[in-house]
């Protein structure tokens, strides 16, 4: 059992208190790196009392034990957390002596809830397909225009051999550092836009992850 607050009683808890709390709420947990994130959290408040806080000041500022906890376990990987989800269910149910309840209505509900998760885990998945298409698709729009550019060129060359008259290898050559241009002048664009879909991709990751937190 812990504490989910920076609180003990009517006070702010000082350092070690705090992180003897979030110990024990990350081991519950069943957090992988709970060291290291203790760690990270030892530090920050160091930093802050370094910086002129006092020590329970420095505690408070760095949030409840229960947020970090649940900061902590959105970095599982989303069946864990299911799994998770559905044990402490069931380990609620048995704390209040009603464990047959919950195996009684998970049996005779299945026919709604197993339907029911699983559009839920197609239609997440369906998005999540989605979201990483629109990055895929920008990057080959930008090969494409490339590889144009570049038959445009190959285009050119075969003046040398006589294939093409002179007139069209020069209209590939502008037509080939027309698209160049336009690959280059895209490119940064697409890269940032790339990287803001990648973000939105990992927020939809943790909010769908919150869902079961």
């Amino acid at each position: 059992m812990f504490i989910s607050t920076s609180k003990r009683g009517d006070r702010i808890m000082n350092k070690q208190e705090f992180l003897e709390c979030l110990s024990a709420g990350l081991a519950n947990a069943g957090i992988a790196d709970s060291e290291g994130t203790k760690e990270f959290y030892e530090e920050m408040i160091l930093d802050r009392i370094e910086d002129g806080m006092s020590e329970e000041e420095a505690v408070a500022a760095v949030g409840s034990v229960e947020d970090i906890v649940n900061q902590a376990k959105l970095d599982k990987p989303m069946t864990v957390l299911v799994k998770d989800k559905i044990s402490e269910s069931r380990n609620t149910a048995k704390s209040k002596n009603l464990g047959w309840l919950w195996i009684t209505l998970a049996v005779v509900g299945s026919p709604i809830w197993l339907p029911l998760s699983l559009a839920f885990g197609v239609i997440v998945f369906s998005i999540y397909v989605a979201l990483w298409s629109i990055i895929f698709s920008l990057f080959v729009v930008e090969v494409a225009l490339a590889v144009a550019a570049g038959g445009c060129l190959v285009m050119a060359g075969s003046v040398i051999v006589g294939t093409v008259p002179v007139a069209t290898a020069i209209f590939a050559v502008g037509a080939a550092l027309f698209i160049a241009g336009i690959v280059i002048l895209l490119w940064f664009p697409i890269v940032a836009l790339a990287k803001v879909m990648v973000e939105v991709v990992k927020k939809f990751g943790r909010a769908v992850k919150k869902l079961f937190v």
